[in-house]
């Protein structure tokens, strides 16, 4: 598996400082197998159906623009691009935006990737219709501080609630 954590010692990727570096490592080294494991990418035409039924009725008709924390190898951000929306993925693992960035570019998709950190954000106030997330959340040492940075800062505001 390489340098960094070995699965098993997931609970250490919550602690700061001196663990983000074994968390960047980690999920460095598990990159090239991660769309392996169970529900880490579209295994069939069926569940990609679903989950653009369920983004489609949660979402704000596109135009829009999305920001996908913790995109990992893409995901969310690849789903939300078919169904028209523009969307930036940020990732702190350079490796896993390496198999995110191969599978835009052979797709021909636009989404925009960012090596960053989801916890300092590197975007304008209101830079964004909406935040979506999947699997970075537990990884975060304050997950309510930076989702509370997001919603007050990074995300536009828009007349009505209901899309």
């Amino acid at each position: 598996m390489g340098r960094g954590l070995q699965p098993g010692q997931a609970s250490l990727l919550v602690a700061p400082g001196a663990h983000r570096q074994a968390s960047v490592d980690y999920w460095n080294a598990v990159a090239p197998i991660y769309d392996r494991g169970a529900g880490h990418s579209l295994r069939n035409v069926a569940e990609r159906r679903a989950w653009a039924v369920v983004l489609s009725e949660c979402l704000p008709r596109p135009p829009a623009r999305f920001l996908d924390l913790g995109t990992g190898t893409g995901f969310l951000a690849y789903l939300l691009n078919d169904l028209g929306y523009e969307v930036v993925g940020i990732d702190l693992s350079s490796s896993m935006l390496s198999v995110a960035q191969a599978r835009v570019t052979r797709s021909n998709m636009t989404v925009t990737l960012l090596n960053g950190d989801v916890s300092d954000l590197p975007f304008k106030d209101a830079s964004f219709d909406g935040v979506l997330s999947r699997y970075v959340l537990w990884s975060l040492p304050h997950p309510e501080a930076s989702l509370a940075a997001v919603s007050y800062t990074h995300l536009r505001a828009h007349e009505t609630d209901s899309y």
